[in-house]
């Protein structure tokens, strides 16, 4: 049981987002093959410990190590939990679209969806994450550089943030134009920063 614990505690989502992917971008994830081991280590010494409802305890197992991470946060964003910390991003919901006016000027909007769960309003920035794209996505450096974009949401507010940018750009480029989706953020408010 031991193993089991230390398998979902190490691969906990909070409070900055994990998705300890196995294979990233062709190659082996080092980080996600440390809770796969112990998590299998764990099933392994769990059921020599079982004679019998072997395939029964797998799949019990499975459930608990598939909803208890995502309950938990839910939970103490609920409750306990303060600041950036109360706050959840709709990264499935939120979407970003870029398109060139002419050859010297990007255009974007972003609707970033986020929930505050607290029982005060919460104040923070939101910054792009470029560094997990290969290679990195141009229109979110540049959308960082035209920044900051502060976010100021209310007691138990879930809303859309819009956040519309016309960026010229130092030379000229090749009309380009797209929409981007599950849009890593960064939140930050003082010396606190979520990675979502």
């Amino acid at each position: 049981m031991t193993f089991l614990l230390a398998a979902m505690i190490s691969d906990f989502p909070y409070p900055h987002e994990r998705t300890n992917v196995l294979f990233e971008n062709g190659e082996v994830n080092p980080l996600a093959i440390l809770p796969l081991a112990l998590f299998i280590v764990g099933i392994g010494f769990l059921l020599q410990s079982f004679n019998k409802y072997k395939v029964r305890m797998v799949l019990l197992i499975l459930l608990i190590s598939s909803f208890v991470p995502t309950m938990t946060i839910s939970g103490f964003q609920h409750t306990v939990a303060s600041g950036i910390y109360a706050v959840s991003y709709d990264k499935e919901n939120s979407e970003c679209s870029y398109e060139m006016v002419d050859s010297t000027t990007l255009e974007t909007e972003c609707e970033l969806i986020f929930e505050n769960y607290s029982q005060n309003d919460v104040e923070f920035e939101v910054e792009f994450q470029t560094e997990k794209y290969d290679p990195p996505v141009h229109v979110f450096t540049l959308l960082n550089h035209a920044g900051p974009h502060d976010v100021h949401l209310k007691a138990r507010e879930r809303e859309t943030i819009r956040i519309k940018e016309t960026i010229p750009l130092s030379t000229k480029k090749k009309e380009f134009g797209g929409q981007s989706s599950f849009i890593d953020v960064n939140l930050r408010t003082g010396d606190r920063e979520r990675r979502l």
